[in-house]
Protein backbone atom coordinates (compact mmCIF):
# COMPACT_ATOMS: atom_id res chain seq x y z
CA UNK A 1 0.00 0.00 0.00
CA UNK A 2 1.28 3.36 -0.84
CA UNK A 3 1.34 6.05 1.66
CA UNK A 4 -0.50 8.92 -0.12
CA UNK A 5 0.49 11.67 3.02
CA UNK A 6 3.12 13.23 4.57
CA UNK A 7 2.75 13.19 9.02
CA UNK A 8 3.79 15.50 11.43
CA UNK A 9 2.85 16.12 15.14
CA UNK A 10 1.97 19.63 16.72
CA UNK A 11 1.80 20.14 19.89
CA UNK A 12 -0.53 23.39 21.36
CA UNK A 13 2.22 24.68 24.07
CA UNK A 14 5.93 24.06 24.73
CA UNK A 15 6.83 21.25 26.76
CA UNK A 16 3.11 19.72 26.60
CA UNK A 17 2.47 15.77 26.37
CA UNK A 18 -0.65 16.55 24.08
CA UNK A 19 -0.27 16.77 20.13
CA UNK A 20 -2.15 16.76 16.71
CA UNK A 21 -1.06 14.75 14.01
CA UNK A 22 -0.58 17.02 11.00
CA UNK A 23 -1.29 15.11 7.56
CA UNK A 24 -0.77 16.29 4.07
CA UNK A 25 -1.77 14.61 1.16
CA UNK A 26 -1.53 14.43 -2.21
CA UNK A 27 -4.62 15.40 -3.54
CA UNK A 28 -7.89 16.31 -2.19
CA UNK A 29 -9.59 12.99 -2.76
CA UNK A 30 -7.25 11.46 -0.59
CA UNK A 31 -7.70 13.79 2.26
CA UNK A 32 -11.64 13.29 1.86
CA UNK A 33 -11.58 10.04 1.89
CA UNK A 34 -8.67 9.66 4.75
CA UNK A 35 -11.40 11.77 7.00
CA UNK A 36 -14.72 9.80 6.05
CA UNK A 37 -13.31 6.83 6.77
CA UNK A 38 -12.11 8.16 10.26
CA UNK A 39 -15.48 9.87 10.66
CA UNK A 40 -17.92 8.60 8.33
CA UNK A 41 -20.62 12.21 8.95
CA UNK A 42 -17.44 14.07 7.41
CA UNK A 43 -19.08 12.05 3.83
CA UNK A 44 -22.00 14.48 3.80
CA UNK A 45 -19.59 18.01 3.52
CA UNK A 46 -17.59 19.51 1.07
CA UNK A 47 -14.61 20.67 2.78
CA UNK A 48 -10.39 21.87 1.29
CA UNK A 49 -9.02 21.19 4.94
CA UNK A 50 -10.08 19.69 8.28
CA UNK A 51 -9.31 19.68 12.07
CA UNK A 52 -10.58 16.16 14.10
CA UNK A 53 -10.41 16.83 17.69
CA UNK A 54 -11.13 13.51 19.74
CA UNK A 55 -9.87 11.35 22.37
CA UNK A 56 -7.57 8.70 21.20
CA UNK A 57 -7.09 5.41 23.46
CA UNK A 58 -4.10 2.79 23.15
CA UNK A 59 -3.64 -0.02 24.97
CA UNK A 60 -0.38 0.11 27.13
CA UNK A 61 0.69 -3.92 28.72
CA UNK A 62 -2.66 -5.06 28.25
CA UNK A 63 -4.83 -2.05 29.90
CA UNK A 64 -6.63 0.94 27.73
CA UNK A 65 -4.77 4.16 28.13
CA UNK A 66 -5.91 8.21 26.71
CA UNK A 67 -3.73 9.00 24.40
CA UNK A 68 -1.68 11.86 24.20
CA UNK A 69 -2.62 12.54 20.64
CA UNK A 70 -5.74 14.92 20.97
CA UNK A 71 -6.72 14.89 16.86
CA UNK A 72 -5.59 15.42 13.60
CA UNK A 73 -5.33 18.34 10.86
CA UNK A 74 -5.63 17.89 7.16
CA UNK A 75 -4.90 19.25 4.55
CA UNK A 76 -3.55 18.88 0.49
CA UNK A 77 -1.02 19.83 -1.49
CA UNK A 78 -1.51 22.97 -3.24
CA UNK A 79 -4.61 23.14 -1.19
CA UNK A 80 -3.55 25.75 1.62
CA UNK A 81 -2.21 28.90 2.97
CA UNK A 82 -1.29 30.69 6.04
CA UNK A 83 -5.34 31.39 6.21
CA UNK A 84 -6.13 28.28 5.76
CA UNK A 85 -3.37 26.82 8.01
CA UNK A 86 -4.17 29.69 10.67
CA UNK A 87 -8.13 28.63 10.85
CA UNK A 88 -7.78 25.14 11.20
CA UNK A 89 -4.75 25.28 14.08
CA UNK A 90 -7.62 28.23 15.50
CA UNK A 91 -10.02 24.58 15.80
CA UNK A 92 -7.38 22.63 17.34
CA UNK A 93 -6.09 25.41 20.10
CA UNK A 94 -10.25 26.09 20.65
CA UNK A 95 -10.36 22.02 21.55
CA UNK A 96 -7.12 22.01 23.22
CA UNK A 97 -8.31 24.95 25.81
CA UNK A 98 -11.88 23.75 25.93
CA UNK A 99 -10.73 20.26 27.31
CA UNK A 100 -7.02 19.77 27.88
CA UNK A 101 -5.94 23.29 28.47
CA UNK A 102 -5.82 26.02 31.07
CA UNK A 103 -9.73 26.54 30.88
CA UNK A 104 -9.24 29.05 28.34
CA UNK A 105 -12.11 29.09 25.05
CA UNK A 106 -13.03 31.75 22.50
CA UNK A 107 -16.32 29.54 22.20
CA UNK A 108 -18.16 28.06 25.24
CA UNK A 109 -18.69 24.40 24.43
CA UNK A 110 -22.24 23.81 26.85
CA UNK A 111 -23.33 26.80 24.06
CA UNK A 112 -26.13 24.70 22.05
CA UNK A 113 -24.16 26.81 18.69
CA UNK A 114 -20.81 26.48 20.01
CA UNK A 115 -19.62 24.74 16.95
CA UNK A 116 -20.48 27.82 14.45
CA UNK A 117 -19.33 30.02 17.69
CA UNK A 118 -16.17 28.14 16.75
CA UNK A 119 -16.18 28.01 13.33
CA UNK A 120 -16.43 32.05 12.80
CA UNK A 121 -14.13 31.77 15.12
CA UNK A 122 -11.27 30.23 13.19
CA UNK A 123 -12.94 32.26 9.87
CA UNK A 124 -11.88 35.32 11.42
CA UNK A 125 -8.60 34.07 12.59
CA UNK A 126 -7.72 32.61 9.15
CA UNK A 127 -8.76 35.85 7.78
CA UNK A 128 -7.07 38.29 9.86
CA UNK A 129 -3.85 36.39 9.32
CA UNK A 130 -4.17 36.38 5.53
CA UNK A 131 -4.38 40.40 5.26
CA UNK A 132 -1.42 40.53 7.49
CA UNK A 133 0.62 38.68 5.42
CA UNK A 134 -0.39 40.19 2.19
CA UNK A 135 0.13 43.87 3.61
CA UNK A 136 3.74 42.77 4.80
CA UNK A 137 4.12 41.56 0.89
CA UNK A 138 4.14 38.00 1.34
CA UNK A 139 1.36 35.85 -1.19
CA UNK A 140 -0.70 33.84 2.00
CA UNK A 141 -1.07 31.44 -0.81
CA UNK A 142 -4.71 29.43 -1.44
CA UNK A 143 -7.82 31.40 0.29
CA UNK A 144 -11.30 30.55 1.18
CA UNK A 145 -12.66 33.14 2.63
Amino acid sequence: MTKNYTKFKIFPKKYDKFYYDVCIFKDKVSMRKFSTELFPAMGKHRFEAATHSFKAYKTVKGKEQLSDMIGTVLFYKGGFGVGVVAHEIAHAANYYFVNRGDGISMVDKTDKDWLTNDENYALCIGYMNNQFWKKCGFKPGKERY
